[in-house]
């Protein structure tokens, strides 16, 4: 399978660099109307096998809240469920599911055409750093959090704000991250409440529609099973949107910082990786 935008022209303006809040909106949402089956496709691969060893494991249908329910750092799925192993599978299909989707954008993006196998190729490669970086980010950030509050929410933008990009796209890290987000960080800080209230809206639809397979259920019951599979997969929408979002962000950074960058420079990198 080819991509279906493989000779799909250049935009007159680059499409995963924004000028500014409506603008970063407006191509999020181009994004995902340019990428959409692919990126649903690469989430489905992430979540089906482990939902599959969760429902092996006995762990289906307990509920949980919304937020647990919600993909944590963009990629990895909550099932009712703390085994450890199980949370190593979500995290290592997740990673890989967060570097493909990314390879797949940038390279709808730029118009060039790409293959399961270079898809598969690519996030085989990036996985690795990507958890590494995500760990050590989340770890920095929960020091934050527990020395004086400011400091986790300070890195927390500025982790979600660049982290992804930086790891996939320019195979950096922790300290390319600050560089692209601190000359923008209230920028970046507005853009990502404005997707905290949207992703905490549609969480809370979905999981109240994702919900009614469950009404008057009992433990045990299978509906409970059926319910909670429901809710994760209505979330996968939402995951793409984020995804499309913090790519098109990353690319606004990266062109501010270093100007005449963006999708091409971007796709370049991608196939030196």
């Amino acid at each position: 399978m080819v991509s279906p935008h493989a000779s799909a022209p250049q935009d007159a303006e680059d499409p995963l660099v924004s000028g500014g809040f409506s603008d970063w909106l407006g191509k999020s949402i181009a994004v995902v109307r340019r990428s959409l089956v692919p990126l649903v496709v690469i989430q489905l691969c992430v979540f089906v096998p482990v939902a599959v060893v969760v429902g092996l494991l006995g762990g289906l249908g307990a509920f949980e809240d919304a937020e647990a329910l919600a993909p944590r750092f963009g990629f990895e799925y909550s099932l009712a469920t703390e085994s450890a192993g199980v949370r190593l599978a979500s995290i290592v299909f997740g990673a890989l599911g967060l570097a493909a989707s990314v390879f797949v954008v940038v390279r709808d993006a730029a118009g060039r055409a790409w293959s399961p196998g270079d898809v598969l190729g690519f996030a085989g490669r990036r996985f690795l750093p990507l958890i590494g970086w995500i760990v050590l980010s989340a770890i920095l950030t929960v020091i934050g959090f527990l020395a004086l509050v400011l400091p986790g929410i300070y890195l927390t933008v500025v982790f979600a704000g660049a982290l992804t990009g930086a790891v996939v796209v320019e195979r950096a890290g922790i300290g390319r991250a600050f560089a692209l987000v601190n000359p923008r960080f209230f920028g970046v800080l507005g853009r990502l409440l404005a997707l905290f209230l949207l992703s905490a809206a549609y969480s809370v639809v979905a999981t109240l529609v994702g919900s009614v397979p469950a009404l008057g259920a009992v433990p045990g019951d299978p509906a409970l099973i059926v319910s909670q599979l429901l809710i994760n997969l209505l979330l996968i929408p939402l995951t793409v949107f984020a995804l499309a979002a913090a790519v098109v962000l990353y690319g606004e950074l990266r062109a501010r910082l270093e100007p005449g960058a963006g999708t091409t420079t971007f796709a370049d990198e991608l196939d030196r990786s």
